[in-house]
């Protein structure tokens, strides 16, 4: 019993479930129809054995290539070479006691046996590295951030003035600040538009939507805003 034996069970199981589901449903389906459970059971084993079938070979259609590799092993597998140590490794791990082993190999098999004999102080052990690793982190660590600053692409500029001022003269305005917009080459675009709707601020005469240019190529939003609008 190990790992590919149970797999093996699953995905036999799951292949037996499916195809009983669907011949059962596709029977209930005949049954409601009026036909009598003979006749409705004898259509299904006909109707659905070629769909089962072929669903199943689709699932082990991926195991063929195991039908070839020993063919292609023996044909093109070649003998690694083995050191001395090597082979007093895999000699003493089948025909002797692999705690006398040296090296990595042996000092891992010695921490396995103090581990399998100890399983209370191993459990308290592995507990107490995840708490030590969580109070490190806090300790040394960075930090946590849950919503991380991402530098803007776009920003806005709003153009106020406290005046009775006309159209022309808020759109004159707006073109002033939109002019000196243009000086930065980090600003890809510019859309203007003046005036206001009715939910804006009373002195709101105007508002200026900026692209920036790609983050690594440029300076912050926040130093070039401070840069070409200080005010």
């Amino acid at each position: 019993m190990n790992l590919a034996v149970l797999f093996s069970l699953i995905l036999v199981v799951g292949m037996l479930v499916d195809g009983a589901i669907v011949t059962t449903e596709l029977a209930d389906r005949r049954l409601q129809a009026g036909y009598e459970p003979t006749a409705a059971y004898a259509y299904v084993a006909k109707r659905m054995a070629w769909p089962i079938i072929a669903s199943t070979a689709t699932t082990l259609s991926v195991f063929f290539p195991l039908i070839f590799i020993p063919v292609v092993g023996g044909l093109i597998g070649k003998k690694p070479p083995h050191s001395a140590m090597a082979k007093a490794m895999l000699h003493a791990a089948e025909k002797s006691d692999p705690r006398e082993l040296k090296g990595f190999t042996g000092g891992y098999v010695r921490v396995l046996q103090f581990a399998i004999l100890r399983p209370w102080a191993t459990l308290i052990m592995a507990m107490s590295f995840l708490l030590a690793g969580f109070g490190a982190y806090g300790q040394f660590g960075n930090g946590i951030s849950f919503f991380p600053f991402i530098e803007p692409e776009f920003a806005q500029v709003q153009v106020r003035a406290r005046d009775n001022s006309s159209i022309l003269e808020k759109d004159a305005l707006v073109r002033r600040v939109e002019t000196r917009l243009f000086d930065y080459d980090e600003i890809a675009s510019v859309y203007a538009r003046s005036g206001g709707s009715n939910h804006d601020a009373a002195d709101l005469i105007g508002t200026i939507q900026i692209e920036l240019s790609e983050w690594d190529t440029r300076r912050t939003a926040a130093i070039i805003g401070e840069d070409c609008c200080p005010w």
